[in-house]
């Protein structure tokens, strides 16, 4: 089935590949960024919209004619003015998408930010805990997983394990969450998540849920 998709943070690593790979599959595809910085071929007919996803005008000024929302925004680790960009930005647009009537909403959690540190290994918990950045972030991204769940929307939010830049593999996807080894530290590349992002974008089975995602 071909979708619009709208594309929040589809400049960055990770959305970038979303976004060539929707657009491959022959889906209508529109990146929101603050800057269109030219990273994808004409070809592909990538559009944009300009605008800042703090501020809700833009937002609902973005989202007028497509089926899916995939939200990308994350903040860079020492950033520390952005590190609420991703509830902010997720509350925005999914306020946005109750008032436009849409209902399919994707985004992820990377470095296995899972919402059970226990299931997560000693090498992750220690650097959650004690590494003041991600300790942070996450914290943030719990109050993201809260706006997520009360939204009346059609959800899937990936817990994608640590990202990287290989060459995609086999995704594993565990529905009800996933235990690490005891020095375990999962991983998965962008382009194996960006497949993930298409493969399932009509897949009732994953609605509502956190899954976590793995090479």
């Amino acid at each position: 089935m071909q979708h619009k998709i709208i594309i929040f943070g589809g400049q960055g690593g990770t959305g970038k590949e979303v976004a060539v790979l929707a657009a491959k599959h022959g889906h209508h595809v529109t990146v929101f960024a603050r800057h269109n910085d030219h990273v994808f071929p004409k070809a592909l007919g990538i559009h944009y919209v300009i605008g800042d996803a703090r501020n809700k005008s833009d937002i609902a000024r973005a989202l007028t004619d497509f089926d899916v929302v995939i939200n990308v925004i994350a903040p860079k680790l020492f950033d520390k003015k952005n590190y609420d960009i991703s509830p902010v930005a997720t509350n925005n647009i999914l306020d946005a998408m109750g008032q436009k009537g849409i209902k399919r909403y994707m985004s992820q959690c990377g470095a296995w930010a899972t919402s059970d540190l226990n299931n997560a290994s000693i090498v992750m918990r220690i650097v959650f805990k004690i590494f003041l950045p991600l300790k942070n972030i996450y914290k943030l991204k719990k109050v993201e997983d809260t706006i997520v769940k009360s939204s009346t929307t059609d959800w899937t939010v990936f817990r994608a394990g640590l990202l990287n830049n290989k060459k995609p593999k086999p995704v594993k996807i565990y529905e009800n969450g996933y235990k690490c080894k005891f020095w375990e530290v999962p991983s998965i590349s962008r382009k194996s998540l960006a497949q993930a992002y298409i493969d399932n974008l009509d897949n009732q089975e994953l609605f509502n849920k956190f899954p976590v995602i793995i090479n």
